[in-house]
């Protein structure tokens, strides 16, 4: 059996003791245990002889009567610390607590440490606690059985369902409005199911400062005109979730939902910086109906998220997963750190199907997200299928992204916005697809550099230009030791283009294998007025990539300042690639003739290897061809 209250009836059980020291000096003052079950009254020791009965045909005497009646005592003998054990049925079976009112808020239990727990029947010195679905308080979609100002709070091992209140936090709301010390709640094995509240805020818990959620499960809540379906924290201080589920796995009506932000959960610093740490834990089916952070909603918070899974969220505008944002002018830089989490069918109508930043600014002090070892999977957006940052620098690892897919706006997993540094390095792109340009990244904006290092990418798509990456106004463009295996882009550059004034460029040491375009089976490059000499693509392997036009390996134009310019391309390899013409490389002029052009290539691809490469319309363009834009 479960032990959780140690020598009860000693009353060596408090609050603070439960999960950590508390931020204030426990206050002068007696304790207190009460106990509520169905038997009749008697020594208070125990179920069987508790403190207080319930039952459920006596209007004087529903659960929220006798909640009423606890706290005026703990408020009328200014007890330092309280214990409400309620019990399950005496058979050990499921017992449900009835209200008829909300439990009167104005008591003033300030500065007390309440402890209120689900307990078996035969705890009685030593109390073992319930399974969290044998004591449930039911508030009959009326009332709100729980509400604290000022008071640190330890609520473990019950159900709630079917709350209701007009104000924000129809199960739990706990309020602070003191401003010497920080108190603290903290949920254990706690089951919120069906609360639902009207034009507020956090329909299974509002909460203020500091809050622990451990081994909880929320389901069906429902922030009807507000913001947090299930939580939501104001002016936080300490956030930390785990081991907790929200939603249910195996049916997707029992996801939460708020209309405007964080259909799970939505964390505020309130203009200073919070911190939100997620771990091990589950959400299912959360839905933003009208606004951002279809799941989770974090604003000004320095957020960790470990070991989560986020499966069919769904919101109206960005971050259908994860949503950061600072627009209560937190002012101080922050960083977001994603580890080991997984992201799957999540879908964003605008930006982001599993994360966005949703930066209104550029001097946005959100300076960094960081995903590590993370599993993204057939999310959807209109930009940024997986990912969407403005303003952000953006550190991927060891991470997977497969079958992601976005609308006209492109990015299949990623889209970029004026970042400073973007870094992607050991993980793996399969199958992701764009109706707009770049199959898996979307560059929408200058970025100073940008850094694809010992990635893969297999049968990634797009419909427009950048079959893996589409890439401009670049300061700096790294792309080195990387696979790009079949991948297709319906216009230019199979695998990569790169377009105007990317001033940096150097594709080094990759392989690129069966990769399809118009132009530019693999790569497509238009340097603008940029000199050649400032990019390089070197020891390279181009294999049986193709084109339909031209350039079945690569697709070059860099002459529109009309100076033919010599290319930058060196000890490659090109073997077996075709087009109908220029089988390999094939250079776009609209200067020059083709003569002095060739003779500028002679120089600029000298040390490239070519073998078995095919033009099969102009075969004396099989390695290298020049094609004159009309």
């Amino acid at each position: 059996m479960r032990k959780f209250l140690t020598a009860l009836t000693a009353l060596t059980l408090i609050g603070g003791v439960l999960l950590g020291a508390p931020a204030r000096t426990l206050a002068v003052g007696e304790s207190a245990v009460y106990w509520i079950s169905t038997a009749a009254p008697g020594a208070g020791t125990g179920c069987a002889s508790p403190t207080h009965e319930y039952i459920s045909g006596d209007l004087t005497a529903r659960l929220n009567d006798l909640l009423d009646n606890i706290l005026d005592e703990v408020a009328e003998e200014d007890y330092a610390s309280v214990t409400i054990a309620i019990c399950e049925a005496d058979d050990g079976a499921q017992q449900v607590y009835e209200m008829d009112d909300d439990t009167d808020p104005e008591v003033d239990v300030a500065g007390a440490e309440i402890t209120i727990a689900g307990v078996q029947w035969d705890a009685t010195s030593e109390a073992d606690v319930a399974d969290a679905g044998d004591v449930v308080i039911d508030g009959n979609e009326d009332y709100s059985p729980f509400e604290f100002n000022n008071a640190d709070v330890y609520i473990g091992y019950l159900t709630i369902r079917d709350a209701f209140d007009d104000n924000a936090g129809a199960a739990i709301h706990f309020e602070q409005d003191d401003e010497e010390f920080i108190y603290e709640l903290n949920l254990d094995h706690v089951v919120i199911d069906g609360a639902w509240i009207d034009n507020e805020n956090g329909a299974g818990v509002y909460a203020e400062g500091s809050v622990t959620i451990a081994d909880s499960t929320f389901t069906n809540n429902s922030a009807d005109g507000g913001s947090g379906g299930a939580v939501y924290v104001a002016d936080a201080i300490a956030v930390t979730i785990s081991h907790s589920v929200f939603g249910n796995p195996n049916n997707d009506s029992f996801g939460n939902f708020a209309d405007n932000y964080g259909g799970d959960i939505y964390v505020t610093g309130g203009g200073a910086l919070a911190d939100l740490s997620i771990s091990n834990s589950q959400f299912y089916d959360a839905y933003a109906e009208d606004e951002s952070g279809g799941s989770i909603a974090a604003i000004c918070a320095v957020s960790v998220v470990s070991g989560v899974t986020i499966r069919g969220a769904g919101a109206n505008e960005n971050g259908a997963g994860l949503y950061f944002n600072d627009d209560s002018g937190c002012g101080t830089d922050y960083t977001v750190t994603v580890t080991n989490s997984s992201f799957l069918n999540n879908e964003a109508d605008s930006q982001g199907g599993a994360i966005s930043d949703g930066q209104d600014s550029l001097d946005s002090p959100l300076t960094e997200v960081t995903v590590t070892g993370s599993y993204f999977y057939q999310n959807e957006a209109g930009s940024g299928a997986a990912i969407n940052l403005d303003g952000t620098n953006l550190a991927v690892s060891k991470s997977t992204f497969i079958d992601n897919s976005t609308g006209v706006s492109g990015g299949g997993a990623f889209e970029l916005y004026y970042n400073e540094t973007v870094t992607i390095t050991g993980s793996r792109f399969v199958g992701n697809t764009s109706e707009g340009s770049g199959g898996v990244i979307r560059q929408n904006g200058v970025v100073d550099s940008l850094r694809l290092v010992g990635n893969t990418f297999i049968q990634n798509t797009t419909e427009g230009s950048g079959g893996v990456i589409y890439a401009g106004d670049t300061e700096s463009l790294t792309i080195e030791s990387n696979k790009f295996q079949r991948n297709t882009a319906l216009e230019q550059g199979g695998a990569i283009r790169v377009q105007d004034a990317t001033t940096g460029t150097s594709i080094t040491r990759n392989t690129f294998t069966e990769n399809f375009a118009e132009q530019g089976g693999a790569v497509s490059i238009n340097d603008g007025e940029v000199d050649s000499y400032l990019w390089s693509i070197t020891r390279n392997t181009f294999t049986k990539n193709r084109a339909t036009l031209n350039g079945g390996a690569l697709h070059m134009a860099l002459d529109d300042s009309g100076n033919v310019v010599t290319p930058n391309v060196k000890r490659n390899r090109f073997k077996g690639n075709s087009a109908p013409a220029a089988g390999a490389v094939v250079v776009e002029s609209d200067y020059g003739t083709e003569r002095a052009i060739l003779k500028r290539y002679e120089r600029g691809l000298r040390g490239n290897s070519f073998q078995a490469n095919r033009a099969t319309r102009e075969r004396r363009s099989a390695n290298i061809g020049v094609h004159f834009d009309e």
